[in-house]
């Protein structure tokens, strides 16, 4: 569910025209179920149905559309009950999606106390199960919290922490979220053209991807912070030069707005 597997059957288990119901105790990604029908296809028989006692999957949906949506108290109510169901079935997966989301609301409401003790121990699972994609979390927004109050170092410390995770996982999200405020960062740092070239990485993989989630806009208003520094320090030559991209940057930030009333604040803004 946190990694890479096989699922695997005997090549005479299945035969075409046989017809199957598909059982599992618990359904939260959906990758051994996935991997499970494929085996079936494979084989030519036919899918009747499938069948879960446990299935955590609502609570992941529900509680990302409260969070899209600003709600942040229902977003915490769902997560602490896909946190709570988490825990009883022993979803490593799901606790670390529900404690990743639980310390991103903490985060946004100041909640510094929460922010911490979900964080903590979002990294500590994270560590234990070599998940990259969950480790990215807690530094990243520890570096966004360092960045707001004009701690460069450390939030250069922490957003390339928060980096290296991502070349781990490869995941095309974290590359997203986590290069706006490295390059932003190596600006406040004086590594303006490390911060450039950041930044420049960062606009390209957003111009063609799709946004899955608002946390993206974190990515994009550090690339901003990136040009709107260099564009109001430059002479009327540079500024030219930066015109383009500090647009695209922009409607970024439109689009990412358009898609998560969460972060159309503070884009339009």
């Amino acid at each position: 569910e946190y990694g890479t597997n096989s699922v695997e059957i005997h090549q005479d288990a299945l035969a075409p025209g046989d017809r199957v119901l598909l059982a599992d105790d618990l359904l939260a990604t959906g990758g051994t179920a996935g991997a499970a029908l494929k085996l079936i296809l494979d084989s030519g028989a036919t899918l009747l149905g499938s069948t879960f006692f446990i299935e955590l999957g609502f609570l992941h949906i529900a509680a990302s559309l409260q969070v899209n949506n600003a709600q942040w108290e229902l977003a915490r109510a769902q997560l602490e009950a896909l946190i709570e169901r988490a825990r009883q079935v022993g979803d490593e997966y799901s606790l670390m999606t529900g404690l990743s989301w639980r310390a991103i609301i903490a985060f946004r409401q100041g909640d510094d106390g929460s922010f911490v003790a979900a964080g903590s121990e979002l990294a500590e699972r994270a560590r234990q199960n070599r998940s990259h994609q969950f480790a990215r979390s807690f530094p990243l927004y520890r570096g966004i919290k360092a960045l707001r109050s004009g701690d460069g170092e450390t939030a250069l410390r922490l957003t390339t922490e928060a980096a290296g995770h991502v070349e781990k996982s490869r995941d095309m999200t974290g590359r997203q979220v986590v290069g706006g405020p490295l390059a932003h960062s190596l600006y406040l740092c004086g590594k303006e053209q490390e911060a450039l070239l950041r930044a420049e990485q960062t606009l390209a993989i957003l111009h063609s991807a799709r946004f899955t989630t608002d946390v993206i806009g974190e990515g994009i208003s550090g690339v901003l912070a990136v040009y709107f520094g260099l564009w109001e320090a430059g002479d009327e030559a540079r500024r030219r030069q930066l015109t383009a991209p500090l647009f695209a940057a922009l409607s970024a930030m439109r689009r990412c707005a358009r898609s998560f009333p969460a972060f159309a604040a503070r884009a339009y803004i």
